[in-house]
Order: structure tokens, then C-alpha cells, then sequence
């Protein structure tokens, strides 16, 4: 009797043990995840640098496409001898007016869609696996410097359905799954309480080419006869890329004159310490790297333009004070104008942290000459009385010496 009450427990557990094994095998198949979630969208989120514009026309126009990948573990995508359905591609819109979200420079547009299945036909209650990509947007256009970097994420949706009345069937749960985009298999089960996210991002270059630049700084000295055209002034200018943007990026800045480019850069007074270099059709140029000053002199007339910098990326343009000397900016930041006026001779001006905007982008800066400071000989009116001290002391010093002189020879006589 305790043998057979020993070999009864033992198989009792046995039988237990393959319950709660098979029990497991089930729940990793099936997958359900919380129970009723039928509730599913599409978030597609658009980022593009600080201040570039959506196209106003007609904005853009985002499809996301179903693919049936099967109904079971065997692979089948038929159900009760059926097509499975392929749902319809979802649009999503995002326009000029809608509004986004500005951080650091960078600004997101967020839009969902609605439930992701809702109008499917179902045929047969079951599991019923999708792919989910988007379809690409080929919105790149070089001729107007405008880049769409499309999303390549791809995802697995299971669609858990079951029947609602004796001739129709339900979603009754969803499951949403990240993929492999080497393999194609899974890799994570996603919180789709937020939806699943498809990002793309869309940029704008603000210039690319000597004619047509990004941005220009350039610099002027005001008429009048004591103005010297041919002095060079020193200025600092700094870049910094778009949000957007990663890894290693290089400015080409081209220096103009009224004739058009300079070659070589460094003819004259405009320094040296800076990579010249020339673009792809042989013109000079010089290499500027976002991040490191360009340090540049400039006389009258000059400028300096910078291609391939997207809207949205920034720079900081200054003059080193200059005695005798004061300057403002006029400063057009997308088509914007503004003025930032003179802080005094003999001190620096700067335009500050300005951001590229969608259209004409200069800082023009304009310097006037102290007139009552300079001498036609050059000397400083500041430091005449100096130097009628000095001629003073010197006439002083002559007289002494002729009178001494002149008593000399008086007594000799």
C-alpha cells in the first residue's frame, strides 16, 4: 500500500510537471499580451532643424503598407481557404500648419492614425501576423537643396482575433513587435500604448553654391575722407551644425569682392591661419570645420559666403574692436531683417547666436572712422596735447641751448 501510494505521487507529479510545460509552450506561442488591446495607431513623427518650413503647397504625405506574412506557424496565409486581408495603407499628413514641438534646435511633428485595423474583414477567428513598413518618400530634391531621410524600421503586428456574434469576429488583442532589418526577425515586443513609431527627418540647405549662398558676411566702411578703404579688420566667425546633423561635417566659405571670388584666398591682408582649399569645379575656397572659429581679415568691399549650411544651423559673426573706428550689423536672417547698432568706436561688435531661417541670410557689417580722431598726417587728435607738450619741452630746450650759447660767446668777447 505505501509502494503504490509512493508510485501515485511520483506520476501525480510527472503529470503536474508536463501540465505547467505545456501550460508555457502555449503562452509563448500564442502571445496574446493584455487582453482587449485592439486600440492600436501609427505615430509618425517628422523632425526637421529650428525654423525650416513644412512646404505650404501641400506638405507631406506619409503611407504605411501591410504585407501577410502568415496565419500560423506552418506559414499558411490562408484562412478556412481564404486570402488573409490585407488591410489598406494608412496616410498620415503632416502640414505647414500644423504645429511642433521645439527642443534644442530641433523641431518634432507628431501625428497618429487611426485604429490600425479598423474595416478589416475578418474571415475566421485566429492569429494573423503583418509586416508594417513605410513606404518610401523619395521627396529628396538636389536641385533645391532639400533632403528626406526616409524611416527603414520595419514591424511585426499579430492580430489576435476571435468571434463577436455568430457571424462576425472581433480584434481581441494586438501585439507589435520591432524586426531585425538584416533578418527580418524579432527582436523586441513593443509598448504600444503610445503606438508604434515610424521617424523620418527633413532638411533643408539654405544655399550650395559661391552665387547662391547659405550665408554671407560682409563688410563695408562708411564714406569719408579720413576712412582708410584698404585697412583690414579682423573678424571671428563661428558655425555650428543643424540638430539634425551627426558625425564629421565641412563648410566650403568662398571671399568675394565686387568682381566676384578671390584667388588666391590669402592674396593680401586676409591671414592665413584658416585651410584653403578649392570646391569641386577648382574655385578657391576655404575648408570650415563647425565648432572651430574661422578667423579672417576683411577690408572694404569683401565678404565671406558659406554653402552647404542647413536652415536651422547657427553661427556668431564678430569684429574685433578697431581704435578710431565703430561698427553696426545689419543682420537678415530668413528674409528677416534687423539691425544691431554700434556699441561705440574702438570696441567690438557682434551679431550674437543667430540661426539660419528659410531664405536670405547676411550679416552686413558697416564701420565708420572717428573723423575728428585722425589727422590728415594720420596722427590722433587724442594725442596732440601730448605732443604739444613734447614740441614744448623740445622748443624749451632749444631756447636754453641758444641762450647758454650766446653767453658763452658774450663772455669770450
Amino acid at each position: 500500500m505505501m509502494k503504490c501510494s509512493k508510485t501515485f505521487k511520483s506520476l501525480l507529479s510527472l503529470t503536474l510537471a508536463a501540465v505547467l510545460c505545456l501550460g508555457g509552450m502555449t503562452a509563448a506561442f500564442a502571445d496574446p499580451g493584455p487582453a482587449g488591446n485592439d486600440d492600436v495607431h501609427i505615430q509618425k513623427v517628422l523632425q526637421t532643424p529650428q525654423g525650416t518650413p513644412i512646404p505650404a503647397a501641400a506638405g507631406f504625405s506619409f503611407y504605411f503598407d501591410f504585407t501577410a506574412k502568415y496565419y500560423d506557424t506552418d506559414g499558411n496565409t490562408l484562412v478556412n481557404g481564404v486570402q488573409m486581408p490585407i488591410p489598406n495603407a494608412i496616410q498620415i499628413d503632416v502640414l505647414s500648419t500644423d504645429t511642433p514641438v521645439t527642443n534644442t534646435g530641433l523641431d518634432t511633428y507628431t501625428k497618429a492614425s487611426g485604429k490600425i485595423f479598423d474595416g478589416v474583414a475578418w474571415t475566421a477567428p485566429g492569429m494573423y501576423v503583418y509586416e508594417i513598413a513605410e513606404r518610401p518618400t523619395t521627396y529628396t530634391n538636389a536641385a533645391t537643396g532639400e533632403t528626406m531621410t526616409d524611416s527603414t524600421v520595419k514591424y511585426q503586428v499579430v492580430a489576435y482575433v476571435e468571434n463577436d456574434s455568430p457571424s462576425g469576429f472581433k480584434v481581441a488583442d494586438i501585439v507589435v513587435w520591432t524586426l531585425d532589418p538584416s533578418t527580418g526577425d524579432r527582436v523586441a515586443k513593443i509598448d504600444t500604448s503610445t503606438g508604434f513609431v515610424f521617424t523620418n527627418v527633413y532638411e533643408g540647405n539654405g544655399g550650395h553654391t559661391a552665387a547662391d549662398p547659405a550665408m554671407t558676411v560682409s563688410k563695408t566702411v562708411a564714406q569719408s575722407p579720413k576712412a582708410d578703404y584698404n585697412r583690414y579688420f579682423p573678424f571671428q566667425i563661428d558655425t555650428t551644425i543643424a540638430a539634425t546633423q551627426t558625425g564629421t561635417v565641412t563648410y566650403l566659405a568662398y571671399l568675394k569682392d565686387a568682381t566676384g571670388i578671390i584667388a588666391p584666398v590669402a592674396a593680401n591682408g586676409e591671414g592665413t591661419n584658416f585651410t584653403a582649399t578649392t570646391d569641386g569645379s577648382g574655385k578657391p575656397c576655404i575648408a570650415v570645420t563647425p565648432g572651430t572659429p574661422l578667423n579672417i581679415n576683411l577690408k572694404h568691399g569683401q565678404s565671406v559666403a558659406f554653402v552647404d549650411m542647413l536652415v536651422g544651423s547657427t553661427f556668431t559673426a564678430k569684429e574685433t574692436a578697431v581704435a578710431n573706428y565703430q561698427g553696426s550689423i545689419a543682420l537678415t536672417l530668413g528674409g528677416s531683417s534687423s539691425n544691431i547698432p554700434t556699441p561705440g568706436y574702438g570696441a567690438e561688435v557682434s551679431t550674437g547666436e543667430a540661426r539660419l531661417g528659410a531664405g536670405e541670410n547676411t550679416a552686413a557689417f558697416t564701420n565708420e572712422v572717428n573723423a575728428t580722431a585722425i589727422t590728415p598726417t594720420g596722427i590722433s587728435t587724442n594725442d596732440l596735447p601730448f605732443i604739444a607738450m613734447i614740441l614744448l619741452a623740445i622748443g624749451a630746450m632749444a631756447a636754453y641751448v641758444v641762450i647758454k650759447s650766446r653767453k658763452k660767446s658774450s663772455n669770450e668777447n
